[in-house]
């Protein structure tokens, strides 16, 4: 799980949960971090990484792609070439093969 808000506070912070064990765990990661997001989107691509875009931050609507390595616990940040999908949330992001495919948001 990865950020979220409560109220007017934006959540930056990441948990995992083990479904062998049943319990939570929040992650301490090193490196550059995204900014707290709520309402973003986020799937699993074919290598396990986490691939996220979107949401709204303390900074309005983002329209950004952010990876995290789920081997080396650690944030990256691609920069996409080609017209990006304008700042929403609440979107839909499917990884099919190594494609991400958004759909729909609200702005």
């Amino acid at each position: 799980m990865y950020g979220g808000s409560e109220g007017s506070y934006i959540y930056d912070d990441m948990f995992v949960y083990d479904v062998t064990l049943d319990s939570w765990e929040a992650l301490e990661l090193q490196g550059e971090e995204p900014a707290g997001r709520t309402n973003h989107a986020m799937d699993v691509d074919p290598d396990g990484n986490l691939v996220v875009f979107g949401g709204f931050t303390t900074n309005g609507y983002d329209n950004s792609v952010f990876v995290f390595d789920t081997l080396n616990w650690k944030w990256s940040f691609p920069t996409p070439s080609g017209l990006a999908p304008t700042a929403r949330e609440l979107t839909s992001l499917t990884v099919y093969k190594r494609l991400a495919l958004v759909f729909g948001g609200f702005k």
